[in-house]
């Protein structure tokens, strides 16, 4: 018995389909073997690091390893409107209920809550060892301006 000529032509389809998704599958499993301990290691570092810089911290070259100031919004209502600047410049958005910024000895901490329409507290959850100010447990209140934390000292080693 003849198959029908129409039967032909998605049995060809489908065998075309399967061929393909077992050589992706393929390509695959080839790709990660190579990143894992491969030349293509080297090549996909730079490009998840480029991403990262790109995210809400965002620091000038060489403050890597510098001390850093963890704030805390305590009014959850303005998070998206509010920034925290560092010497005037943005460094980081309340996405969520916490921020953390690099700073160095001299820099000026404040928070933008010009774009905000109710006020909200500020409070310095964290800083690091080497941070004589601001201090942990201090506050200010916002009410669309800029607040102003103060000047960033470090601790005398």
């Amino acid at each position: 018995m003849k198959v029908p000529v129409r039967r032909q032509w998605r049995d060809r389809l489908e065998q075309g389909l399967i061929r393909l998704v077992a050589a992706a599958a393929g390509l695959l499993v080839i790709v990660q073997a190579l990143m894992v301990n491969g030349p293509l290691k080297q090549v996909s570092f730079p490009l998840a690091f480029q991403v990262w810089r790109q995210s809400d911290l965002i620091n000038p070259p060489g403050v890597l390893h510098s001390p850093l100031v963890t704030l805390q919004i305590n009014n959850f209502s303005s998070l998206p409107l509010a920034r925290v600047l560092v010497n005037g410049e943005p460094r980081g958005e309340f996405y969520n209920r916490y921020v953390t910024v690099f700073v160095r000895g001299g820099d000026i901490l404040e928070v933008d809550g010009a774009r905000c329409n109710q006020p909200f507290n500020i409070e310095v959850l964290n800083v690091s060892e080497e941070v004589g100010f601001p201090v942990c447990g201090m506050e200010i209140k916002v009410d669309r301006h800029v607040g102003r934390l103060g000047k960033v000292q470090l601790k005398d080693k």
